[in-house]
């Protein structure tokens, strides 16, 4: 493995980040707001699509956190120490922002529904210990686009479990271990779903709401990360080695992906074949895409806003549908251009305060109970930690 020769920080990929928190934001406001006359037409018809933005982010996430979970192992004299500093990393990250945001959302959108103790302590609990997508009653109780956190934090379990493995894996090992499992998943969603109350494509989507069912998706982000650590040569290192060719790769299979799902005769929650194989296509086609941006090491400067709304992403998409509600209980969901510029605008700025007022310390607070962990881990100035845009090493950020 060449991991310790490798960059440890891509930039570029906040670019991605605030691309696919934009997205999910347009595509809430064309979906809550009914807004038929959006342009169906590309390149902005791709905001009809939006809810691919949750599989850029499955695919980052991957990517990331396979790759630190590699350099923490790689480190590690001890695993025990390897899994404490992992986890630590990865619940200051996740943890403070999405407790402040179902604290919020709780209070000023739906106060009325904790009046019972029973009923209150059920959800809060579930979403507390990331289990909330376990159960349609609890999915989307609290801010309902936290699903996909309880998915993250079940995911980060698996890498870090997988870890020593993937150090040893092949690129197309992981890919072949992972994406059977997300079919064989979403094929039993599809079979569970069908019929069942309240509406058969509720019930499907929830049942694909689990880690197994999105494991395609982390899957890809994995082997990404083998194949960025690896020096020996195969098909994926050497696409890899050539960022054009992936965003060709990506754009192409994006774009047929897209066109299978325009159909006017394609139901996607209907045909079982969509259900279970077309997110495939999205994740390999953001892999590559991915794979892509991480060859830009030093992004023009005319890019720096797209990369400060990546490192504040997080915060966009837990907030956007908190405001997107106020917007609607002052009738302003029949003006969805407006949706589109107050819900942005409001969400960047709360996110810009969250990110710089309780994020990032937070952040700093457990990369200094990391260091003084470190002592117990080989070598514990290289553990990988948190960044906005990826892995980065303690050492590393010291030196900057």
């Amino acid at each position: 493995m060449g991991g310790d020769q490798r960059p440890q920080f891509y930039p570029a990929l906040d670019i991605v980040r605030c691309f696919a928190a934009i997205t999910i934001v347009m595509y809430h406001i064309i979906e809550h707001t009914q807004w038929a006359s959006f342009p169906r037409r590309w390149p902005l018809a791709w905001f009809r699509y939006g809810w691919m933005g949750v599989d850029i982010f499955f695919v980052l996430s991957g990517f990331v956190i396979a790759l630190a979970a590699m350099r923490g192992h790689a480190a590690a004299s001890q695993k025990g120490a390897f899994y404490k500093i992992f986890m630590l990393a990865r619940v200051a990250r996740i943890v403070p922002l999405h407790y402040l945001t179902c604290a919020v959302h709780a209070i000023v959108c739906s106060p009325e529904q904790w009046r019972d103790p029973r009923v209150a302590a059920t959800h809060f609990t579930s979403h507390a210990l990331f289990l909330h997508n376990l159960s349609p009653k609890t999915l989307g109780s609290l801010n309902g686009v936290n699903w996909s956190l309880a998915v993250e934090m079940q995911m980060y379990v698996v890498i870090m479990l997988a870890a020593g493995w993937l150090s040893r894996a092949k690129p197309r090992t992981v890919l072949a271990c992972s994406i059977p499992v997300a079919w064989v998943s979403r094929a039993l969603a599809f079979r569970w779903g069908d019929g069942r109350p309240p509406a058969p494509v509720v019930m499907t989507w929830y049942y694909t709401t689990n880690v197994f069912g999105n494991m395609d998706f982390f899957g890809v982000g994995a082997a990404l990360a083998v194949a960025a650590s690896s020096t020996s040569d195969s098909t994926l290192t050497r696409l890899w080695r050539r960022p054009l060719r992936c965003l060709a790769l990506g754009a192409g299979t994006l774009v047929a992906a897209c066109a299978i799902l325009a159909r006017p005769d394609n139901n996607y929650w209907e045909l079982w074949p969509l259900v279970v194989f077309c997110r495939t296509a999205s994740a390999l086609a953001w892999g590559l895409i991915i794979a892509a941006f991480c060859g830009i090491t030093k992004p023009h400067a005319l890019l720096k806003p797209l990369m400060y709304g990546g490192k504040i992403s997080y915060g966009i998409y837990l907030m956007h549908m908190m405001v997107m509600l106020e917007l609607q209980k002052r009738h302003l969901w029949d003006r969805p251009t407006l949706c589109v510029a107050v819900t942005l605008s409001l969400s960047a700025v709360a996110s810009a305060l969250t990110w710089h007022c309780f994020e990032e310390p937070c952040l700093k607070l457990a990369r200094r109970r990391a260091s003084a962990r470190s002592s117990k881990v080989a070598h514990g100035d290289g553990l990988p930690i948190v960044a906005a845009a990826g892995s980065r090493s303690i050492k590393a950020r010291r030196a900057a």
